[in-house]
Order: structure tokens, then sequence, then C-alpha cells
């Protein structure tokens, strides 16, 4: 304890988050005091230590027991102040029921010939129930016919209140809880009298405008299909991806290459970073250019918790260059985890949030095994990382949707090298294609040749028997045996 700090608080956290949602009271303090009393049980193994060292290390471990405890508690307290204030207006809503709304626009995404607003610091007022205007703590999204307002804006709108449904059968898609973990509480539709005032987010506006501008140069470049998929690698944009590409791609489980990850941010980041500290702009100027073009990008993606966790784990890689520390990436991982929790606690329940952070985990775990097993075969080291990886992530998958592709660690062999191709291309076909559409499509051809392949290996790995197990969701008991027998 002590060596990862930013880690074992937001271990914590975690345990204080979930004892909110599901535990008892009595169990947080059984846990707060087993933190508390961590450091006298393993004082044992401070034997032999010389007496300057053993008193550092004791005294290291009661800090972090200390600080780990009080993000327990933190943790706890939090959530349950969230749900709180829920509480207050969510039983009192009703589905198509009317409502004026006001909110500051904070993003928008274009979806089935829709736009779709998200509201945050929204208030809203029920004519009939309530006369004053009430505070909501989440977010709203708001379905509009028309692109009228810019991001920043504060919007007065009315409209009818459309609330998420649930999961009707084991398996189906939950829509509120998907919602609830993005800190959205309910939708408005029907919406009329929109008006809109203050100053408006000219560099979000723009990155949303330029995230649209790309898509059409990919789709002229690479024609609607394999179009629709580099929109989705690159930029976020999921509306242009073909249903049966994205089944295609799920089945055969190698959706996981069309999110905004730390691939991404890896290839376009850090290529970035190396090209300015080859250009002598030394470590702070290279830096923070690399850091604001990433966060930009970000934002022109959507800024998911997966692209949230990729990007601030890189501007602290950044940070720890540009001051002369060693990075910890599990450490960086815990600090990014305990930004996102604090806005947004219910995320810890997100597919795509547990996904992320447990990959993270088993490819610096991975790492370190398959290095130490084969340290001069890079080849072997990189076919065992992804391999161990996707038994580590196995349980989420099973967990979340039901399902299990068999030969998904085999056909991500295949998938995973080749995927730097595909950004690659995307990424220098982006400048030429602003100009000269033509050569684009020369330059984006070899990543072209990959989704084809991607998308034929994903229909032969259909064709095999029993290539998708109908695992159904595991037990959470089930889950923790395994990663027990897996570690």
């Amino acid at each position: 304890m002590g060596k990862r700090p930013f880690l074992e608080m937001a271990a914590g956290f975690i345990c204080g988050i979930s004892i909110a949602v599901y535990g008892k009271p009595w169990t947080l303090w059984l846990l707060f005091s087993g933190i508390l009393l961590w450091p006298a049980i393993v004082t044992g193994h401070d034997r032999g230590m010389p007496e300057s060292d053993r008193y550092s290390v004791r005294k290291r471990r009661w800090c972090m027991a200390v600080c780990s405890a009080a993000a327990l508690f933190l943790g706890w307290h939090h959530c349950g102040g969230v749900q709180a204030e829920q509480n207050q207006y969510l039983p009192y809503l009703e589905d198509g029921e009317e409502i004026l709304l006001n909110g500051k626009l904070t993003g928008k995404e274009q979806k089935n010939e829709q736009y779709l607003y998200n509201l945050s610091s929204c208030q809203i007022r029920q004519d009939s129930k309530i006369s004053e205007w009430q505070r909501i703590s989440a977010s709203i999204i708001i379905y509009c016919e028309s692109d009228t307002c810019s991001i920043g804006q504060t919007l007065v709108l009315h409209g009818k209140i459309k609330l998420f449904n649930r999961a009707r059968n084991e398996g189906n898609f939950d829509q509120a809880a998907y919602y609830k973990a993005r800190g959205t509480a309910f939708a408005v539709s029907d919406v009329d009298e929109v008006s809109a005032y203050g100053k408006a987010n000219l560099i979000a506006e723009k990155m949303y405008q330029w995230k649209y501008h790309l898509a059409g140069l990919y789709e002229q470049a690479l024609g609607v299909r394999e179009g629709g998929v580099l929109s989705t690698m690159l930029l976020g944009e999921k509306n242009l991806l073909d249903a049966e590409v994205k089944q295609l791609y799920r089945t055969a489980g190698i959706s996981h290459i069309l999110a905004i990850s730390g691939l991404h941010i890896a290839v376009i980041g850090m290529t970035l970073y190396r090209l300015l500290r080859k250009g002598s702009f030394g470590f702070w100027g290279s830096g923070i250019f690399a850091a604001v073009f990433m966060i930009l990008y970000g934002m022109m993606t959507g800024m998911g918790y997966s692209s949230f966790r990729a990007v601030s784990m890189f501007c602290i890689l950044l940070l720890g260059q540009a001051v002369g520390r060693s990075y910890d990436s599990l450490n960086a991982m815990g600090f990014t985890a305990l930004l996102i929790l604090w806005k947004q606690p219910f995320a810890l329940y997100d597919a795509g949030f547990q996904l992320s952070f447990i990959a993270v985990l088993g490819v610096v775990w991975a790492g370190k095994i398959v290095q130490s097993a084969y340290q001069r075969h890079a080849v072997l080291q990189k076919i065992g990382t992804g391999f161990v990886l996707q038994l580590v992530i196995l349980p989420v998958t099973a967990w979340y949707f039901y399902e299990i592709p068999v030969y998904a660690m085999l056909l991500n062999l295949l998938v995973l090298p080749t995927s730097g191709i595909v950004l690659a291309s995307g990424i220098f076909a982006l400048p030429v294609g602003i100009f000269v559409i033509e050569i684009a499509k020369r330059v984006v051809f070899p990543g072209k040749c990959v989704l084809f392949f991607y998308e034929k290996l994903c229909e032969v790995v259909g064709w095999i028997p029993h290539s998708t197990w109908i695992a159904g969701s595991p037990k959470l008991w089930q889950c923790v045996a395994y990663y027990v027998m897996l570690a």
C-alpha cells in the first residue's frame, strides 16, 4: 500500500459508490475499519529492514490508509447525495407530460435525421404540479428537427417528457441504465417555442462542424460502408455506421476497434509529440501543443469515457516527461477514474467505462507477465498480451452482452496488428482530402483494403459452427472466482 496513491484512492472511492448503491451502512464501517487497520496487520513484512526505512514505509502505509478510507467515505457520501437529489424530481415525472425547460447546450449530435441536444445546468417547471423552477442535477436530451442553436448557448423551450425504457427481458438493451450511467435523467420530444440566448462556445461549435465535415470526406473517399466504419473509428460518429457491419464486428468480437481509445491516442498524440520534439520544441512546448490538440480531438469525438480516459492519461504522460518524472499507467488510470466518477458516480456501471479501465489493467498486467516470459521475442509479446487481454475482459463481455465470441481471441491476433494501418491511412487522408479528394482516395486505399479484409474475416467466422456462445449473464461470485483463478 502506498506505491500508487491515486489507484488506491480510486479503489476506495469505487467501493464507496458500490456500497451507496447496493450495500448496507454496516458494510461501509466494516470496510472503513479494515482499511485503517491494514497497515498494522502487515507490519510483520518490515522485519529485516533498517530502522529508518521501516519508519518511512510504515508512515507511507498509514498515510495511504487514511486517504483510501477517506476516499471510501467520500464516494459513499457523494453517490448518496446524487441519488437523493435525483429522487426529488424523477419519481414525479410522467411520460408524455408537457414541461418548460431551460438549460445550457453542452453538446449535440445527428442521429436518425434528428438533432440530439445535450443540456446541462437545467431547470424545469411543470405547470400542473410545480409553480417554480426546479433545478435538475443531471443532463437532459432534447430531440430537435433542425439545428438552429450553438453549443454554449442557454436554451428555453417547451416540449413533452420522454422517459427512458427499462429492459423487459434479460439481455435486452436497458435504455434507462445506459443513460443513467451517462448522467442523463430523461429526454424531451415534440419541442416547440425554442429560444436561445447567451454567448456560444466557438471552439466546441467549430469542433462539431469539423467532425461532420471530415466524416463527409471519408464517405466521399471510401463510400458509405467503409466511410462509416472509418468515421466511427476516428471521429466517433456512429450514426454513419452500417447496421450490418456493426453487427458483424460485434458478433466476431472486434467491435472494440470502433471505439475511440488508447490506440488512437497513441497513434495520433504520440506521433505528433515525437515530431514536435524532433523539431526542437522542447518538452514543455511539444507537450502543451500535443495535449491541446488531443483535448480538441477528444471534444470533436464526443469525449466519451474511453476517450476521456485515454486523453487524460496521455496528458499525464506528457506532464511527467516535462517535469522529469517517471510515468505509471496504473496511477494515472486511478486519477482519471476519480475525475470521471466524481462528475458522474453512476459511470461505474457503464459497460464502456468498465471495459476501458479493465482493458488498461489487463494490458499492464499482461504486459509484465508476457515480457518476462518472452524477453527476446517482440512478436510473441504482442500476441501474448492480446491473448491475455481477451481473457481479462471476457467476464465483462458476458455480463453485459450475454454472449461470448468464441474465436475473438484468435481473430484479434489478426486485427490488432493491422488496425494501425487503418488509423494511419485515415489520418493522413484528412489533410489531403480537404484540398484534393482524388489524392485522398489513394492515400486511404490501404485502410480500405484492411477494412474489407475485416468484414470478410467476420463473415468467415460467422459461418464456423458455435462461433458465438450464448452464455447468459454470469453471477458476481462467478466473475470473482474467474479472476482469482486467472490471477
